[in-house]
């Protein structure tokens, strides 16, 4: 799928908008839908991505943030610039934004694999019938549901910077992650009847990806 891309410049490209995100105290769902952004432009237009260089990263981010956050919160260039110490100008700011947008068919409410993620935490990822280190103490348990929903969100940083991940189709790129955090947590059994129901998806769609 990624096969054109120049998987070092997409990466550098990532954490670029994940420190960017964090320097302006932009939401996760912000920068992920950036990532997305950046991704699909990149797909159907990969000559774009490479001639774009350090501010596609950016204006991508600066789009995200118009789709997701409040207007209060939503930067200007003015200050995107300088956090980001790009010399561009405003009008390669709004050049490039509008190419994007052009590109993206101005379908700028995408879901992300956070927004899918997210949602299935809301419905539960640890239950009653379930048990840590061999314990279906209700505390445990709750607390333990608590440190999965924290680390969900580090775990989707790592996962976006992936390609061969994102390959996956997105719900079982949510599965896996899910999967992989009860085994982190030493929940067992890693995959219960309660996720099939919600999701259903069997652990055998998904096992050889876990690792």
């Amino acid at each position: 799928m990624f096969e054109f891309l120049s998987l070092k410049k997409r990466w550098s490209h990532v954490e670029s908008i994940l420190s960017l995100g964090e320097k302006l105290k932009l939401s996760a769902n912000s920068t992920h839908l950036a990532v997305t952004f950046m991704d699909t432009y990149a797909l159907k237009n990969p000559n774009g991505f490479e001639i774009t260089g350090s501010l596609l990263p950016i204006v991508c981010l600066l789009l995200g943030a118009k789709s997701i956050e409040l207007d209060n919160r939503i930067p200007f260039i003015s200050k995107i610039k300088k956090y980001s110490e790009s010399f561009a100008s405003v009008a390669d700011f709004k050049r490039l934004e509008m190419d994007l947008c052009s590109v993206l068919d101005w379908k700028l409410q995408k879901s992300t694999n956070l927004d899918l993620l997210e949602y299935l935490l809301t419905l539960g990822v640890i239950f009653d019938i379930d048990a840590v280190q061999g314990s279906s103490d209700i505390e445990k348990l709750a607390e333990t549901a608590r440190r999965v929903e924290r680390e969900a969100y580090f775990l989707c940083n790592r996962v976006i910077k992936d390609t061969d991940l994102l390959s996956l189709d997105p719900l079982i790129l949510a599965c896996v992650s899910i999967a992989f955090l009860r085994k982190l947590n030493w929940v067992s059994p890693i995959w219960n009847q309660n996720l099939i129901d919600i999701t259903g998806i069997d652990i055998s769609d998904f096992e050889s990806s876990l690792g």
